[in-house]
């Protein structure tokens, strides 16, 4: 069920995105948490492409 939602989610996401002119892309999930794997501090992570905001 949860797999769904996902997919569902994404699907909108993408629509959404072409309809507005925004660039939307798939990641995989793997090693894209924000613990750190040797501490367990949290390393903020940036999810944009660019330095500046859009």
């Amino acid at each position: 069920m949860s797999d769904v939602a996902w997919s569902t989610f994404r699907s909108w996401l993408e629509y959404f995105g072409t309809k507005y002119g925004k660039v939307t892309l798939t990641v995989p999930p793997h090693h894209t948490s924000q613990n750190c794997s040797n501490y367990g501090e949290v390393v903020k992570k940036s999810l944009s492409l660019t330095s500046s905001p859009v």
